[in-house]
């Protein structure tokens, strides 16, 4: 005997082509009896099926230029970081074409092939902040879709330290110029200011000036004097003569040159020294160590983030160039308490009550009226 037929089948249609599906719950037959579903019956109405297909049709699939199948959908990446702040990270990563892992990998083994002063300037730029590594490792999806600047955060932050190993590599890629610019700058001013108190030119225009003011001040208070503080000597060209048309410092350097025979100061002179002196207070040169000092800092951070990590030698890269430059700041420390001694010694002799004089220079410009002869002097307060 057939098999009794299930009244709850229902059969099903085959429209000519694939509609749009409709994600409906569906309701069994047997649990439509006593609802509103046990009268209705789909199949008593009259249904225009050519219009449903009309207007629910699928699109077809579109056909590559190629004329072959389409290209499946690239999956969308997940981007976790800051709008503009993941363009930044993109420019950068583009510009170095390196994979993350690479760069890692090269911080971990200081590999100098690589971690060039431009490369290290270009990925400082992008170092993620503690709060977007945070924020980055928290993604729990498929790391495979994150973007690459989430990929490059991922692979910078297994590196302990990472930061403050940039900043050491550099240091010690760049150092030198730190070192010979202060060098240079605690030389020149320490041989300035003990050969300006024995300057042959600076004690004439002095002897010279006292001589001529003592007369000028005749029986007045200001007459008889012993000496002047030497800042005054700012303001000896401003006083001129009774035609207005030469100033004391020019009928002083003219008296000086007639007795010695010679001139005390040539005009192609670029004294060099002298500007650079009037142009850094000795506070300028103790931000200078406090700059290299910093950067000391860092190179001991650097080494003490060393890892278990096989390819990790960021200390043993660094120890050597620790020990050597914080001997250079020992060192420039001292030579720089030296200047401040010496500076102070030149101070009190010139009488200044400034106690922060940076003498320039004396210099004579020849123009097609007359000589005018100038002395730049200048004074800079010590913050």
């Amino acid at each position: 005997p057939q098999p009794a037929a299930n009244p709850w089948q229902k059969q099903k249609h085959n429209p000519p082509q694939p509609l749009r599906s409709i994600m409906w719950p569906h309701v069994p037959g047997p649990q439509t009896v006593g609802t509103i579903w046990e009268k209705l019956d789909d199949r008593t109405l009259k249904v225009d099926y050519e219009q449903i297909v009309k207007d629910f049709a699928q699109k077809k699939p579109a056909v590559s230029a190629e004329g072959g199948p389409p290209k499946p959908a690239v999956p969308k990446k997940v981007t976790i970081l800051a709008g503009e702040r993941s363009k930044n990270f993109e420019m950068v990563l583009g510009k170095l074409k390196m994979a993350p892992a690479i760069m890692a990998e090269a911080l971990l083994a200081c590999d100098e092939k690589i971690l060039t002063v431009g490369w290290i300037e270009s990925i400082t730029t992008i170092a993620p902040t503690d709060q977007e590594v945070k924020e980055v490792l928290a993604y729990d999806g498929d790391e495979s879709l994150l973007a690459n600047p989430e990929k490059f955060v991922i692979e910078i932050a297994g590196v302990p330290g990472y930061l403050q190993r940039l900043h050491a590599i550099k240091f010690k890629k760049t150092y030198k110029d730190f070192v010979d610019d202060l060098n240079q700058k605690l030389a020149s001013q320490q041989k300035f200011f003990v050969d300006i108190r024995s300057d042959p030119r600076i004690l004439k225009v002095l002897h010279y000036t006292l001589a001529y003011g003592n007369y000028m001040n005749g029986t007045s208070m200001r007459g008889g004097a012993w000496g002047f503080k030497f800042e005054f000597l700012e303001k000896i060209a401003d006083v001129k003569t009774t035609d207005n048309k030469k100033n004391l410092l020019l009928i002083l350097i003219e008296v000086i040159e007639k007795d010695e025979g010679k001139d005390i100061f040539d005009v192609s002179d670029k004294f060099e020294v002298e500007e650079m002196v009037s142009k850094t207070p000795l506070s300028q040169l103790q931000s200078d160590l406090n700059d290299i000092k910093k950067q000391v800092k860092f190179v001991d951070v650097a080494m003490s983030k060393q890892s278990d990590h096989p390819k990790d030698i960021i200390k043993e890269f660094l120890q050597e160039f620790s020990v050597e430059i914080k001997a250079l700041v020992e060192e420039f420390e001292e030579r720089l308490k030296k200047l401040e001694e010496t500076f102070e010694e030149t101070s009190k002799f010139f009488l200044d009550s400034s106690k922060a004089v940076s003498y320039t220079h004396l210099r004579a410009h020849e123009t097609p009226e007359h000589l005018v002869c100038r002395l730049l002097l200048e004074k800079k307060k010590r913050c």
